[in-house]
């Protein structure tokens, strides 16, 4: 991957890249928040620095704070640490180290096997000393520290590497020695004299988006200084902006600086009045594209300056400039792949693996790199996979706009073409007709036929168009129009008792202390629920084929205009469906009831759910983690590591996998399957009813889904839903009083 060159006089602007360490005479606008942070640096050991995703904390960090805490004899040391690498983060730390004193030339003691963190700030005698043998204080910084929370949490062995690094970093900034060296020296007190008690080793500095707020609180129970000393980045205001502009001295024309401000705050190629510079509120990573398209455009003009002339009607054409130069030379398809997964249909960002769309047409490693170098993607491990996305939401609009156009062409070709073949068509059949009056007749009769037949298309076309479904949705309508009535198969749930939650509480134990909910796993359980009476449970998870015929049937009965939802990334047809909300998803439930011979449908209850999923009628304290054993095993549901025959980041069609004891498939993972009970998060009674219906609180979320970990998706894991939230990996299935004779299948 290509490295950003370094700025210089006629390109002071790095774009959507972050500025570095060598960059700082080039970083404008924030140093009164590099001199604010500088200040809390020194003030404590511990400092925090947050904001939202895009405001520059890592520019700030290189570019504004490193220089002047070199110049007050500090060391800073950048991490980011990562969670599923070989090395541990504790050994991360020290080949950082490491490198930053080779960098500066700084004298220091490498660290002993097996030393920790504190101990080694804490040796006596040791220092770290520059080449004038002046002393300095290393700052630990840990830069995009919320993945702690993302991809820390990935799987059983990232969860105990971070939670083992958290503690191992309280007792740093807290300045307490671990409880495995209190009792060395206890058993030795000897071995104190090789420790300085006294001794301030270093600094630490977390830098983490704004959004993560509430998981850092939660580690205040071990790092109760851990909010003390903390600064927030705002977005620059018009002052801020005008020095990020003059950072390109003699390469802006008077009066311009103002109208590319104007450009940044709200699209418009128009100066700001001066009394709204204290009010504007300006990305800094938008208004740095800018300029750097800005000076592109100069200097492929050969310009001296950057004139008005440049911004005249260059409302996002600047945006659109560095999207097109992006694609230059790219095969079509990465055009087709960025513009149709990389952005939601509403205009949202989306993010898409990685190695899946080097299996779209047209789409190389090569020409993805050339993306991230070109900082159009950015490239990030989720879970285990590596993603793509666009580096900033500025850059939605262009992208959708490209993609819209590319459309709207490709039906006009499409209808053009359509059009001349429906041209020849009828040319051969004029010519064919002339041959004879019985060839007339013939033809004439086929000619009514087809436009008949054309007819039916048509309309089953323009359905399909204006219920933004797929073309094979086409052929569904006809489907339906001729009888094809696809419902639920339900399967017979005797009457029983269960154990319900969570049984293994040393596995909640853990989870509790690292900050997870017991509530979400179920725990502690309520012991011997009994359900008095049987009922018929959705062998399957509720597909698009099914509720597509119930949104079809409403509005030929009654002229409902109900909508259909969204296509999930695997398709439709026998996919669960998703992208529906609870109410929508409890109102098919009402409306399967209402269908005889099915009868007294709805959505089950919490306890309903599990004893169920759990596939057997007496499910005691024994009761395992998942329905066929203790460990998740491999490929016996869709979950994120959960077996190779898994598709990626998508549900699979419903049976895929191997059914419970009573005959139910996917209840681990696929997708989250909604409850009719009220959300708790502690069990209260309210999982063995239905919420009342004028409650418009969340309910109760069960079963995991394609997007879960194992651990997420064992039989007593429990999440929320908001009754108007729609999701790609939300579903449900159905339960009845009653079932149509055949659909039923009792459990073998």
């Amino acid at each position: 991957m290509a490295e950003r060159p370094p700025l210089d006089a006629q390109n002071p602007w790095p774009g959507l890249a972050a500025f570095t360490e060598g960059d700082h005479g080039f970083f404008r606008g924030r140093e009164r928040e590099a001199d604010e942070l500088a200040r809390l640096v020194r003030r404590e050991r511990l400092t925090v620095l947050f904001g939202r995703s895009g405001l520059g904390k890592s520019s700030l960090l290189g570019a504004g704070l490193f220089p002047r805490l070199r110049q007050d004899l500090h060391l800073p040391v950048y991490l980011r640490v990562g969670y599923a690498a070989r090395a541990t983060p504790r050994q991360q730390v020290w080949s950082a180290l490491a490198a930053a004193c080779a960098a500066a030339s700084v004298q220091a003691p490498p660290p002993e096997p097996d030393e920790t963190l504190w101990a080694y700030f804490h040796r006596a005698g040791a220092g770290f000393w520059n080449p004038r043998r002046r002393p300095l204080l290393p700052v630990l910084v840990f830069d995009q520290f919320e993945e702690l929370f993302t991809l820390g949490q990935i799987d059983a062995a990232g969860r105990a590497a971070a939670a083992a690094f958290v503690d191992e970093l309280a007792d740093l900034v807290e300045d307490r020695p671990s409880e495995a060296l209190r009792r060395q020296l206890d058993a030795d007190p000897a071995r104190s004299a090789g420790i300085d008690f006294e001794r301030r080793g270093c600094k630490v500095l977390l830098s983490f988006r704004e959004d993560f707020l509430a998981e850092m609180e939660g580690l205040r129970g071990r790092m109760p200084s851990l909010m003390r000393n903390r600064f927030r980045l705002l977005p620059m205001d018009g002052t801020q902006a005008r020095a990020v502009v003059d950072a390109g001295a003699g390469l802006v024309a008077p009066g311009v600086a103002e109208r590319i401000i104007g450009l940044a705050w709200r699209n418009k190629a128009e100066a700001p009045a001066p009394e709204e510079a204290d009010r504007i509120e300006v990305d800094p990573a938008l208004l740095s594209v800018i300029c750097s398209e800005l000076n592109r455009r100069r200097q492929a003009s050969g310009a001296a300056v950057i004139e008005a002339g440049l911004l005249d009607s260059a409302e996002r054409e600047i945006l659109v400039d560095f999207y097109e130069r992006s694609m230059q030379g790219l095969d079509p398809g990465v055009r087709h792949f960025v513009e149709d997964e990389l952005i939601t249909a509403a205009g949202y960002r989306d993010s898409f693996a990685h190695d899946d769309a080097l299996a779209r047409p047209g789409v190389s490693a090569q020409a993805l790199d050339s993306l991230v170098a070109a900082r159009l993607l950015r490239l990030d491990e989720r879970f285990g996979v590596r993603r793509l996305e666009l580096t900033h939401d500025v850059l939605t609009r262009v992208v959708m706009d490209s993609r819209d156009r590319r459309r709207e062409r490709q039906a006009r070709e499409q209808a053009e073409r359509d059009r001349q073949q429906a041209q020849q068509a009828a040319q051969q059949a004029q010519r064919r007709l002339r041959r004879s009056r019985q060839v007339l007749a013939a033809m004439t009769l086929t000619a009514l036929l087809g436009v008949a037949l054309l007819g039916l298309v048509v309309d089953a076309y323009r359905w399909a168009t204006a219920n933004a479904l797929p073309a094979d949705s086409m052929w569904r309508l006809q489907r339906y129009r001729l009888g094809y009535a696809p419902m639920p198969s339900l399967a017979a749930i005797p009457a029983g008792r269960f154990n319900m939650g969570e049984a293994d509480m040393d596995y909640v134990s853990t989870h509790q202390s690292a900050g997870t909910a017991a509530g979400n796993f179920g725990g502690p359980g309520r012991p011997v629920v009994a359900l008095a009476q049987g009922f018929f449970m959705g062998r399957y998870e509720v597909t698009f084929d099914e509720f597509d015929y119930y949104v079809w049937q409403q509005s030929r009965s009654t002229g409902q205009a109900l909508g259909y939802p969204n296509t999930a990334t695997g398709g439709r047809g026998r996919q669960p469906v998703v992208n529906l909300t609870w109410d929508e998803a409890a109102a098919y439930a009402q409306w399967l009831g209402q269908r005889p011979p099915y009868r007294a449908c709805r959505l089950p209850t919490e306890a309903e759910w599990e004893y169920a999923a759990r596939g057997q009628a007496e499910s005691g304290a024994a009761a395992t983690a998942y329905w066929w054993g203790a460990d998740v095993g491999q490929d016996q549901a869709n979950c994120q590591g959960c077996g190779k025959r898994t598709p990626k980041d998508q549900s699979a069609p419903v049976g895929r996998y191997q059914a419970n004891g009573f005959g139910l498939f996917d209840t681990s993972g696929n997708v989250l399957e909604m409850t009719c009970s009220a959300w708790q998060p502690k069990f209260n009674g309210s999982e063995q009813r239905c919420a009342d219906g004028a409650d418009r609180g969340d309910r109760a979320v069960r079963g995991g889904s394609f997007l879960s970990p194992p651990d997420f998706v064992r039989t007593a894991m429990r999440t929320n839903l908001q009754q108007d939230t729609r999701r790609s990996s939300f579903g449900f299935r159905v339960l009845c009083a009653g079932a149509p004779e055949g659909a039923a299948q009792r459990a073998p």
